[in-house]
């Protein structure tokens, strides 16, 4: 295995261990056998140990599902279309081998003041998650992008949560239904523009 390849696979190992237990949850000896790398690969392409690589799991969690907003997003016909499409992305995610897994940055803001930097970058990619919905609220025309952004993502963390608690898809299909039912009042407003008057 190549160098790129090993520091790839101690992210998404990283990553992976995160979503089932936390961060205080797991150590780097967790790390590197759920990677099956040797301790030096750790520390010589994370000198930081495990905080330094937290960080980059979490920026590397984040664009993925960045490109998830985006594809759901992009081909869509509507802003209530795009974020079904989401809803439904985010809760394929969410499943793994039959189990479901925690969003990846909820571990690294609950590091709280222990860990501030790390809580941050959790922050700035839940920011970049908004300030991406948002640019699509725009795009359709919504007349209050950012508020609309926050209240799907509301949505979907409290889904994920809730489905995490549960270890059931209830809370996501309770969330798409509610998305598909304000897509349909829309389409009714949209036949009669009097509609609700």
């Amino acid at each position: 295995m190549d160098e790129s390849k090993n520091r790839h696979t101690l992210i998404r190992a990283t990553s992976a261990l995160f979503r089932r237990r936390g961060y205080a949850g797991v150590g780097l000896a967790e790390i590197l056998a759920e990677a099956g790398l040797p301790k030096g690969s750790l520390y010589y392409h994370f000198p930081g140990g495990k905080e330094q690589l937290a960080a980059e799991a979490t920026r590397w969690a984040g664009r993925k599902i960045a490109e998830l907003i985006d594809a759901s997003f992009n081909d869509a016909e509507s802003f209530a279309i795009g974020s079904v499409a989401l809803c439904r992305a985010i809760a394929r995610l969410s499943q793994d081998n039959g189990r479901i897994m925690g969003c990846p940055v909820l571990s690294i803001i609950q590091a709280g003041d222990e860990k501030p930097d790390l809580r941050q970058i959790g922050a700035d990619v839940l920011g970049d998650w908004l300030a991406r919905i948002a640019a699509q609220a725009r795009r359709f025309g919504n007349q209050h992008p950012e508020a609309d952004a926050e209240k799907l993502v509301i949505g979907l963390q409290g889904a994920w949560v809730i489905s995490l608690a549960r270890q059931n898809m209830t809370a996501f299909d309770t969330l798409e239904h509610g998305l598909r039912q304000s897509l349909q009042d829309c389409f009714r407003e949209w036949r009669d523009p009097t509609a609700g008057l």
